[in-house]
């Protein structure tokens, strides 16, 4: 076994230090825990919202029937690949309206090839409670597992499940019947000894109808490095002491056949530690691209020119963070967060690192806006995984929720600025802007935690976006969006005739007196984890839909203009 000594298993330290003399201190020191902070100052004060913001998210996960906590082992140093923890998922399997869940396990020891099964799937039982069908459901996950992602890639009306995993990956087909099976195989999907697969997608990424699949790879573990030092303390490593894997990208053949083309597409990324991704169309040209935020290596930037990639990262701005730096990127997601109808990107970076939030800007630039956009000092003091973007005050922009936790066990004992567990954060979208909501303000839990994956979505449909979180070696959290004042909205479920049956790649626009909100129809995201595929829009105290349009544009080409209805989720058919 080799010992690594703490600077050069430092997280994001990835300039030469003559490079560092030539940017004039871009960076200051590095902190113990071998973090270096951006030059920008956080304020000497709080600066955020501590009055009662109308909504409260209240934890009900165990009154609810979710019965579930998250294992990795007991090895103590946490190595790598036991702190990364694993994702959760919303999504209908049985179609019948209403969110179930299911949840991933990593397992009892990453070295061993079989693991007890642990991932469950939970049942909605039409009401918002939940029961365990994981073994009605036959889906037997016996590795060490890590993400999910949801999309029907058969087009036969029942969402299928894909699951990815340190050594081995899974495809589960839905049967109907609340039945899958493992297809994993027959599917052509192959098992690769040392990948160790992350953030996934189903994307239809030639827009021939059929969803294709994207696995974001993490590291090439080595058991020779198991650990690092700093200050004298063991603890786990960071990934510049592996090398990194490339990216697959799994072409739809249609009969339930997938091919590999990655290399042949362009969309390989080999030297990027691929963690969290989300697939949006940055460009809105109807073509879905791919953004990879890697860990401690330059993210990933994929554009689709017409079914091949290239990665455009660092000449659009998202490669780093601001003054070229690099950042430990965790967890990601898009929105429109300024209402100028293009997509914005978060990612969640390592503590004493900013999360970076990418203003677009159109013609294929990006901004990095995360101090001036308020979503930067804040998050100093936190390492970052899940992040989901959800409007959760219903003034019809989109906030964020973010899932934070560190990555070492024992961190509090060479980090006395840092610990294990942390709490939370939420991100209130003030005029496209963001504002900390304050623990002061009582509106969420601050029970500190170690949270990984974080999806969102509306599991007992009152038009309000409620929260899922999976935690290291933790119970799940499901937290209830309850609001104190009436909100209205629109909800959309929908399916795709020519296009992919879960209109996946589907934007849809709605216009009316308060300017205009854009969603997507999305597979996988946040960190290693599914959202609500359907589309919801809080349009607050408007009661009717006269002067509101909905234009849907589906992954076809095709687009639909027509009124919405009101505080109820509603099917619409690609024409």
């Amino acid at each position: 076994m080799r010992i690594i000594n703490s600077l050069s298993s430092l997280p994001g330290v990835v300039l030469s230090l003559a490079l560092l003399a030539l940017l004039g201190g871009c960076r200051a020191a590095s902190p113990p825990s071998g973090n270096s902070a951006p030059n920008t100052p956080a304020p000497s004060a709080p600066v955020g919202i501590s009055s009662p913001p109308g909504f409260e998210l209240v934890e009900v996960a165990a009154q609810r029937g979710l019965n579930f906590q998250h294992t990795y082992g007991t090895r103590e140093p946490m190595t790598i690949v036991d702190t990364m923890g694993s994702g959760c998922a919303f999504f209908d399997f049985d179609a019948d309206g209403w969110l179930d869940v299911f949840m991933v396990n990593a397992g009892q020891d990453f070295m061993q090839p079989v693991q007890k099964p642990g991932s469950k799937l939970f049942r909605n039982l039409g009401n918002g409670n939940f029961e365990d069908v994981t073994e009605r459901s036959q889906i037997v996950i016996d590795g060490y597992a890590m993400g999910c992602c949801i999309g029907d890639y058969d087009n036969d009306g029942r969402d299928d499940l894909f699951v990815s995993g340190y050594g081995r990956n899974w495809l589960f087909r839905n049967l109907g019947g609340g039945v899958f099976r493992d297809v994993t195989r027959a599917a052509g999907i192959p098992q690769r000894p040392g990948a160790w697969g992350m953030g996934c997608a189903f994307v239809d990424v030639n827009r021939d109808g059929r969803l294709d699949l994207y696995v974001a790879n993490y590291i090439l573990y080595d058991p020779q490095i198991p650990l690092c030092m700093s200050a004298n303390v063991m603890h786990g490593c960071t990934p510049n002491q592996y090398k990194t894997q490339r990216n697959e990208l799994y072409i739809n053949l249609g009969g339930g056949r997938f091919a590999d083309r990655t290399r042949e597409l362009g969309a390989e990324d080999p030297d990027g530690a691929g963690l969290g991704m989300v697939v949006f169309d940055y460009d809105n040209d109807g073509w879905p691209d791919i953004f990879v935020a890697n860990d401690g290596t330059p993210n990933a930037l994929l554009h689709n020119r017409n079914g091949r990639f290239e990665n455009i990262g660092q000449s659009s701005g998202v490669a780093f963070g601001e003054s070229g730096i690099m950042r430990a990127g965790m967890g990601t997601d898009a929105a429109d967060y300024n209402g100028d109808g293009r997509m914005d990107l978060t990612v969640t970076n390592f503590q004493h690192e900013p999360n970076s939030l990418y203003r677009n800007l159109g013609g294929g630039l990006f901004q990095d806006a995360s101090f001036e956009d308020g979503t930067g000092a804040p998050c100093l003091g936190f390492l970052a995984f899940g992040v989901t973007f959800a409007d959760l005050n219903g003034d019809g922009r989109p906030d964020l929720y973010v899932g934070n936790g560190h990555v070492y066990d024992n961190v509090h004992l060479f980090d006395d600025t840092a610990t294990f567990e942390q709490r939370d954060q939420v991100f209130l979208n003030v005029g496209g802007r963001f504002q900390e909501l304050l623990p002061e303000s009582k509106a969420f839990p601050t029970k500190p935690s170690v949270a990984r994956g974080v999806a969102a979505g509306d599991f007992n449909n009152d038009g309000a976006t409620d929260i899922l979180i999976n935690s290291v070696n933790r119970p799940v959290r499901l937290l209830e969006n309850r609001r104190s004042v009436p909100v209205h909205w629109i909800g959309l479920k929908l399916i795709g005739t020519k296009s992919n049956r879960s209109a996946i790649g589907a934007r849809v626009e709605l216009r009316g007196p308060g300017g205009v909100q854009v969603r997507e129809v999305r597979s996988g995201g946040s960190y290693l984890s599914q959202g609500d595929l359907r589309i919801l829009f809080n349009i607050g105290s408007v009661a009717s839909p006269e002067g509101l349009s909905l234009q849907i544009r589906w992954p076809s080409g095709k687009t639909q203009s027509l009124t919405p209805q009101l505080d109820r989720y509603v099917t619409i058919r690609e024409p």
